[in-house]
Formats: C-alpha cells, sequence, structure tokens
C-alpha cells in the first residue's frame, strides 16, 4: 500500500530561516572582525598623530623660534660678588651668543662647561634659562680656590685650582675663608705668581703650609718666600723659619720641644728650624 506524505510549509520555513540565521551570523561575525582589527589599527594611528603633532609644536616653540636665539645676558649678583672677572664673562658671551637656548641645554651645555673649565677652573657648573625675548640669565656655580696668595702692594690676591693660578679682584667673595699665604715685599712688582712652584711643585708645597697653618692655629700671618724655599711663620711674637727642603713635621716637633721645656725661649724673636740638623735650631 502506497502512503502519500505531504511536506508542510512549516518546515521548508524553518530550513530557510535556518539559513538565513547563518548567513546574518557569519556577516555579524564579519563585521566584528572588520570593527576589532580597525580599531587596533586606530589606536596607533591616533597616538602617532598625536606625537607629531605635540613633537611640531615643540619644534614651533623651541627650535623654530627665533625669541629662543642668545643675543643678550643677564647674571646674578650673587656670582658678580663672588667673581667678577670680566675675561670669564666674555669667554660665556663669546661661546654662548646666537646659540639656541634648548639645543644648548639638551645637547650642549657639557661641552660649553669644559671649555670654561679649562680656562677658568673655578667655573663648578653653568646654568642658562631663557627669561625673555632673546635674553637668557646665566648662573654659575664656583669651586673655591685650594689656596689664596696674597702680592704685599695692594694685597692683590691669587687662587690656586690644581694646575692653574688665577688672580681673585678686591672685594671678590670667592676667596673668603680660604687660607691665605702672603708673599714678601720683594715681590710686590710682579704681575702674575705663575713661576712661585719653580722651586718647589705645587703637589708638595701646598700640602706642606696646610699642615704649617694646622699646626700653627695662633698664626698671625703665614709668608712663602719663594727661591728661598722657606716659610716665615708670625707667632707668639716671633718669626718662625720653617724650610722647605726638609722634614716639616720635625722642624715643627722641635719648635715646639724648645716652647714647652726652654725656659728662656720667650725672649727669643727669630726662630730658625730648617737650617740644622734635626732637632736642632738656631734661636736669636
Amino acid at each position: 500500500m502506497i502512503q502519500i506524505v505531504r511536506r508542510t510549509k512549516k518546515k521548508r520555513k524553518n530550513f530557510y530561516k535556518k539559513k538565513l540565521n547563518r548567513q546574518t551570523s557569519s556577516f555579524r561575525d564579519l563585521v566584528k572582525d572588520i570593527k576589532i582589527n580597525s580599531l587596533q589599527f586606530l589606536g596607533p594611528l591616533v597616538i602617532l598623530l598625536v606625537c607629531v603633532s605635540w613633537i611640531t609644536i615643540v619644534f614651533q616653540k623651541t627650535v623654530f623660534d627665533d625669541t629662543n636665539y642668545i643675543h643678550h645676558f643677564q647674571y646674578t649678583q650673587q656670582n658678580i660678588e663672588e667673581y667678577d672677572n670680566p675675561y670669564l664673562y666674555r669667554e660665556i658671551e663669546d661661546i654662548l651668543t646666537g646659540k639656541n637656548v634648548y639645543k644648548l641645554n639638551y645637547f650642549w651645555i657639557h661641552g660649553v662647561l669644559s671649555k670654561l673649565h679649562s680656562k677658568f677652573a673655578m667655573v663648578h657648573d653653568l646654568s642658562v634659562s631663557k627669561l625673555s625675548a632673546n635674553t637668557v640669565a646665566v648662573k654659575l656655580t664656583y669651586t673655591p680656590p685650594q689656596i689664596v696668595f696674597t702680592l704685599p702692594v695692594q694685597e692683590r690676591k691669587f687662587g690656586i685650582w690644581w694646575d692653574q693660578i688665577v688672580e681673585i679682584f678686591s672685594g671678590n667673595t670667592l676667596a673668603d675663608n680660604i687660607l691665605d699665604i702672603h708673599l714678601p715685599l720683594y715681590t710686590s712688582g710682579l704681575q702674575n705668581i705663575n713661576w712661585i712652584f719653580f722651586d718647589i711643585p705645587a703637589k708638595k708645597l701646598l700640602p706642606e703650609l696646610y699642615y704649617i697653618h694646622k699646626m700653627f692655629p695662633q698664626a698671625e700671618r703665614i709668608v712663602y718666600m719663594p727661591w728661598s724655599q722657606t716659610t716665615v711663620v708670625f707667632v707668639y711674637k716671633k718669626k718662625v723659619f720653617i724650610n722647605h727642603t726638609h722634614d716639616i713635621e720635625q722642624q715643627i716637633k722641635t719648635f715646639y720641644a724648645l716652647d714647652n721645656y726652654y725656659t728662656g725661649f720667650v725672649h727669643y724673636h727669630i726662630v730658625d728650624l730648617g737650617s740644622l740638623e734635626e732637632w736642632e735650631a738656631i734661636v736669636r
């Protein structure tokens, strides 16, 4: 017996509906993937555009701005009071004139500082900041001298910075509270003291002068005598001669031994510690 089965419209409708749903779902997935990929690409693009815009603005405000090129200078009053050498300030202006203040601070400041330090050893640091159009404020940091030598006429002072001897002008505070060694009258007509280490190198002389100063804290004055290799200490109303070619420590021990144990020592005003053998002195 043959049975006839009739396909219902409902089943056919469900078949097409499922197929349509599958196609719609695939399309949605595709759109979703495109959106995700677009967002992944858009993020870096936005960041890149922001960076380019920021760099452009920075360059316009710094490198391409004519007001950032240095033509005028102002110095702090403190720097002028510390050390007002006109040659130093002229050197600074010769180096910096025409430079871009921002490029200077980011790329050239260490080179400028090295160049200044080679001529002016007291310059420890340098800062340059824009004050107004084409005008910068310059601030210097100085290293105090190791020791100061004073010429007798007009008390001209010279500071020692390692291998450099530089004059410190009257009224400058850079040499304040620094060990000050006087030079004798026969050096008064000299314009510089570059010859001072001819007999005794600075590496030997400076530590010995510091030691003498330490061992005679009551000294009224300490005078170094170039060409004689001698230092004279004015202390306790005496002139004490110390010879740098002999043991400095031993000579000072001899002085204090005489001061402590020789009852008549108070009556003598000249003490020569370095002309004889160790533990011997000439007193007059």
